[in-house]
């Protein structure tokens, strides 16, 4: 092996027999380029063996990260919004991320977004996704050899799932209003698994959720035990539901006045 100090080649080990082909040597950190150069040489029956001139020196890089490590990756949505958020911890001698997305019709990951810089650890996905689909994605980490284009990459990530939110609820219509109790209806969001209902006593102020319908083809509620004469402000947002059981909810509608008889 080289010493890089002196540009000399110093033995470090001699292996007996002509069908050996391979060697390993573990080093002492990780890191850096390391030069060998194989000697032959043949053993004779009385005198000293026979050493043939070096061979030509065999580079072998040592990546400062290591590429049987796994990034832990994260995704999310944002309320109302199509976006994706990934995250992701930093490996470290990374010089990049790629991140991967399963795409149903062929039954694979295929690459989506190749993020460069060895601090990124987080990318936005806007375009291409529809309301209410659960998705699934991976990431690997990459570091470039010396000549700046040769990739290595690490092992993906377990696979991470997020469900789109549905799309914005509609302003909900009153559909009667007996005494003491409201009945609003609203429009049917397309792949939405339920829905939230907000009410305030005014139309700009604090809105409470006073119901969580858990089946997307109910678009019907009626709130009871109102007060008479009183003006109630009616909200809808639809939801859906993320493979780990939290919800991603869609934009809330504008507000309907309902005065109670």
């Amino acid at each position: 092996m080289k010493d890089e100090k002196t540009g000399t080649f110093k033995r470090i080990k001699t292996i007996h027999g002509s069908d050996v082909t391979s060697f390993s040597k573990t080093m002492g950190e990780i890191g850096g380029t390391y030069t060998f150069k194989i000697q032959t040489f043949t053993k004779t029956e009385d005198g000293p063996s026979i050493y043939k001139d070096l061979g030509d020196e065999i580079s072998v890089r040592l990546y400062e990260y290591n590429k049987s490590e796994k990034p832990v990756a994260q995704a999310s949505t944002t309320t109302g919004s199509k976006r994706i958020h990934f995250q992701w911890n930093k490996v470290d001698g990374a010089d990049g991320y790629m991140i991967y997305k399963y795409n149903a019709a062929s039954g694979k990951y295929e690459l989506l977004e190749k993020v460069a810089g060895e601090n990124a650890t987080s990318y936005n996905l806007i375009n291409g996704l529809e309301n209410g689909v659960t998705y699934a994605f991976r990431v690997c980490a990459y570091a470039l050899e010396e000549d700046g284009q040769t990739q290595v990459n690490s092992k993906v990530s377990t696979t991470v799932k997020v469900t789109t939110p549905p799309a914005k609820a509609k302003k909900p219509a009153v559909v009667s209003n007996v005494k003491n109790e409201a009945k609003i209806s609203w429009p049917k969001i397309s792949k939405a698994k339920g829905y939230r209902i907000y009410r305030s006593t005014s139309k700009n102020g604090k809105y409470k959720n006073v119901k969580t319908i858990t089946d997307g083809n109910e678009v019907n509620f009626t709130d009871k035990n109102l007060k008479s004469g009183k003006v109630y402000y009616y909200k809808i947002r639809a939801y859906s539901v993320n493979p780990d059981g939290t919800k991603s909810f869609g934009g809330i509608s504008a507000a309907k006045q309902v005065k109670i008889k």
